[in-house]
């Protein structure tokens, strides 16, 4: 096997990184856990400050002077020598895991530095896991990852951020529209494996079972660098406010350059109150923003989750075509789930009115008005994403149930004159009384309130302005939910 060598690792940010860390003398290594790695140096079984201090030495010389794991061996031979220090495993083994781990999670450290830059970031949206083909024993999740394209944004990355594990030479690398479309790649939803318990410290005095990703080493679920930038980020914003205006305004403008903070997972609601809060904080903070528009949404909810796949529609005709525009408009979750059901088409209605019919096979069925706009072909396939997600359907339902409890049905017709004999509604205070519509009403008194979801998504996203500020105006706590099941559904 060839010797590693530091050369084609080393880099500005990954030497900060690396010269950047404390000394902390253990004596397991689960002393020192997960991105407690990104402040402190430390080699399991070296307590003593002289010993760690000449490991220390070591590894920093090794990478920044591009040395080779055996040039490293030497050094330790040395060390070892001069301390007398007994430590466990071979030394063939215990050399190549102080000399890689600290290589490669400097060198991812120093990436996520560079990947995270403002400007950058915004340029490249997205990030791109590539398993490396160097490896002789690759794991097979990881090798599922390579290839995947997720929102940098994306909470997945704080646990699945490279290295993953012992031996991992997994990367990532940032992609944008432009070079995603080159490549024939498509962004998506994160993996989602489920985790599992697993025993560190065995053979220590302190042994434990922690949770942790599936493919995921312990003590690897966190993302390198990732913590350093965010303390650093607090230190300096907690200095301006005492410092000379010019000083300040010196440390505002280098506060820029520093990479993000990453972002908070984003912590699923579990209940009804539960989304209608965070809808309202959702809302809040789109209009401390500026202007609240369906395109403002959008662009908001692309920072979020990812929403780019189009739904699985035959067809080149525009019917067709424009159904797999507005599907980007939704969470790729939901147009994939929409796929799952069956097959969908989508045609012209004859007889002038748009509407979804759910197939016996599981299959579906869009009719759309020659006239219909670009928000009806919304709220349609939105009807489709109801049965595909009935646990978002049952959201509105809910909320449904609980405003208009006690409501007699009313005849839509009485409300506006254009609707059938048969179609009835509870108006309650919605923006339109067409939303409170229900079908199939039971000999008690319910029946399915199927416009309530599909019309609050048609205002919020459709990009018909007049329905957009009807609801905010009339009904905003059917736009914290609206918003709520978009971010977190």
């Amino acid at each position: 096997m060839a010797s590693v060598q530091a050369a084609p690792y080393q880099f500005r940010e990954q030497i900060q990184f690396l010269l950047g860390k404390t000394n902390v003398p253990t004596r397991a290594w689960t002393d020192v856990w997960r991105d407690g790695h990104d402040t402190g140096f430390m080699v399991a079984g070296a307590y003593k400050a002289e010993l760690l201090g000449d490991l220390r030495e070591a590894v920093n010389k090794a990478i920044t002077e591009h040395r080779s794991l055996d040039e490293f061996r030497k050094d330790f031979d040395g060390i070892v020598q001069r301390h007398g220090w007994s430590y466990n495993g071979s030394r063939s083994w215990r050399t190549r895991v102080i000399f890689e781990t600290n290589l490669r999670s400097s060198y991812q450290a120093g990436r996520y530095a560079q990947l995270t830059e403002p400007d950058f970031l915004k340029r490249n949206p997205y990030w791109r896991y590539v398993h490396s083909e160097h490896v002789l024993h690759p794991r097979p999740l990881h090798v599922s990852w390579s290839g995947k394209v997720v929102l940098a944004s994306d909470p997945w990355w704080q646990s699945h951020y490279p290295p993953n594990g012992w031996g991992c030479k997994c990367t990532v690398y940032a992609e944008n529209a432009r070079s995603l479309a080159r490549k024939g790649l498509t962004p998506g939803a994160a993996p989602d494996d489920g985790t599992e318990q697993r025993l560190v410290g065995a053979r220590g005095d302190n042994p434990q079972t922690v949770m942790v990703p599936k493919g995921i080493d312990p003590g690897w679920d966190y993302a390198p660098g990732a913590l350093r930038a965010s303390q650093v980020r607090q230190q300096i914003e907690g200095r301006i406010a005492d410092l000379p205006p010019k000083i300040g305004e010196q440390l505002q403008l280098d506060l820029g350059k520093l990479p993000p903070a990453p972002p908070p997972p984003l912590a699923r609601p579990q209940s009804l109150p539960d989304y209608l809060s965070a809808g309202r904080q959702l809302l809040a903070d789109l209009n401390a923003q500026g202007p609240v528009d369906a395109v403002s949404i959008r662009a908001a909810l692309a920072e979020q989750r990812a929403v780019a796949t189009e739904v699985k529609v035959p067809g080149r005709g525009e019917v067709a075509a424009r159904i797999r525009a507005v599907s980007t408009w939704l969470p790729d979750d939901w147009t994939r789930a929409s796929d799952k059901l069956g097959g969908l088409t989508a045609t012209v209605s004859q007889r002038g009115r748009s509407g979804y019919q759910k197939l016996h096979d599981g299959g579906g069925k869009l009719l759309m008005s020659a006239r219909a706009a670009d928000d009806v072909y919304l709220h349609e396939l939105v009807h489709r994403i109801q049965h595909a997600l009935p646990g978002l359907d049952q959201l509105f339902i809910d909320l449904h149930r609980s405003r208009t409890a006690g409501d007699a049905l009313r005849r839509l017709r009485d409300l506006q004159p254009w609707y059938g004999a048969n179609e009835v509604t509870r108006e309650d205070g919605y923006f339109n009384p067409y939303q409170g519509k229900e079908y199939r009403v039971g000999a008690d008194g319910k029946g399915w309130p199927a416009e309530v979801l599909t019309m609050a998504m048609q205002a919020l996203l459709g990009g018909n302005r007049e329905m957009l500020a009807a609801l905010l105006d009339k009904d905003a706590e059917m736009a914290h939910l609206t918003l709520a099941a978009l971010w977190y559904f």
